[in-house]
């Protein structure tokens, strides 16, 4: 195999397809396939493979295996408009730039890239549209013992494709419009082959992409790039009879406001896990303020209310929450006296976060023994 390429064509390409084995890079191999005018590099991890394509000028086809830690770091040692030669023999692979030789070692295991399954017609999605799709995925759960939420759970529902993360304590939905796709519970996403796929996407910026689906694969692909992932071999919970029914108790508001007011009571909260209490009345602001803090901080928001609300919650994760909505405005609801929170976004986007248990203040608000929707099913339980 001979080929020629800019350097930073070379580092490009690798670099993403690293994504796959990304913390364990000092590991890896990559497999380089060059022909027709292109070089191709693929990492593997485990449950997932990614393969980049950049073009190159082909004077010999051929396949090689490296490590691709040493050859990521000879490529970026070389400034970004030198060109790079990559030249192999059976037992060693030549990397030159001018005057400069250096030499790699061919692995001898090709490394097993995933491979998709089953056949599979796919659907056509714009790559943002994708995106908005995987940024559910800060909701989903970190805890081992529940995999089954490790991922996002994607599912058709009408002329949607609809995404949905949780770990019991706050959920994220978003929907696109989209052909259909799959409808079972099985199309789970696990969270580092979501995050890979993220980083692929923003960096590539596919105007569209192909989504494929078989019983244990998710395929991806676009200008340049196959993503692969094995799917989290579980069935995802019903969640949809967890959901909050509508409220009469709603408020809307600028986000931005509201990022304001939350990054303002933040600078002020003491502890590691700071308390928020959230409230309005009918035709009255938004007010925030710290219980556990009283008299050190209180804000207002500009919003249009109606009914009424008194609940608390985590403060790190309700700003999390809302800094996840793109959304110019938001809208807030509270069914129940001791919520969940309920927030709605743009195109379909919905977040539910989950009350913290409080005692308010005599005035404001008894403590109550009614439980928010998701702690009373038992199969998510309220963190308090």
């Amino acid at each position: 195999m001979m080929l020629t390429a800019p350097a930073a064509a070379l580092a490009e390409a690798l670099s993403l397809a690293a994504t796959a084995v990304r913390g364990n890079i000092n590991l890896a191999p990559v497999h380089l396939v060059a022909d027709k005018g292109a070089v191709s590099f693929t990492c593997s991890g485990p449950g997932i493979s990614i393969k980049i394509t950049a073009i190159a000028d082909i004077a010999e086809p051929g396949e090689v295996t490296v490590a691709a830690n040493r050859l990521g770091g000879l490529i970026t040692g070389f400034s970004s408009s030198s060109s790079i030669t990559v030249n192999t023999t059976d037992n060693t692979t030549q990397i030159s730039c001018g005057d400069s030789r250096f030499y790699l070692p061919v692995l001898p295991d090709v490394p097993a890239a995933l491979k998709f399954d089953t056949e599979s017609t796919g659907i056509e999605v714009a790559g943002n549209d994708l995106l908005a799709l995987l940024e559910v995925v800060p909701a989903a759960s970190t805890q081992t013992t529940r995999f089954f939420l490790t991922g996002l759970y994607m599912h058709s529902v009408g002329d949607e494709l609809v995404a949905v993360a949780t770990d019991g304590t706050r959920l994220l939905r978003a929907g696109i419009k989209a052909d259909h796709l799959s409808t079972d519970r099985r199309f789970i996403v696990p969270s580092k082959a979501a995050t890979a796929l993220i980083r692929l996407v923003k960096q590539t910026k596919p105007d569209s992409v192909t989504l494929r689906r078989s019983y244990a694969r998710f395929a991806v692909t676009g200008p340049g790039f196959e993503f692969v992932t094995a799917l989290i071999d579980a069935k995802y919970p019903d969640y949809e009879r967890l959901l909050p029914r509508a409220s009469i108790n709603v408020a809307q508001c600028k986000r931005s406001d509201l990022i304001g007011a939350l990054a303002r009571l933040g600078a002020v909260a003491d502890g590691e896990l700071p308390l928020l209490a959230l409230s309005w009345i009918d035709g009255e602001p938004l007010r925030l303020f710290l219980p556990r803090q009283p008299g050190d901080a209180e804000d207002r928001v500009p919003a249009e209310t109606r009914g009424s609300a008194r609940l608390a919650m985590s403060l790190p994760q309700l700003t999390a929450m809302v800094s996840n909505f793109p959304s110019d405005r938001l809208h807030l609801e509270v069914t129940d006296a001791d919520g969940p929170l309920m927030l709605r976004g743009e195109r379909s986007k919905l977040g539910i976060l989950m009350s913290c248990r409080w005692t308010f203040a005599e005035g404001e608000k008894p403590e109550t023994e009614k439980r928010p929707a998701f702690a009373r099913s038992g199969a998510m339980p309220n963190v308090q």
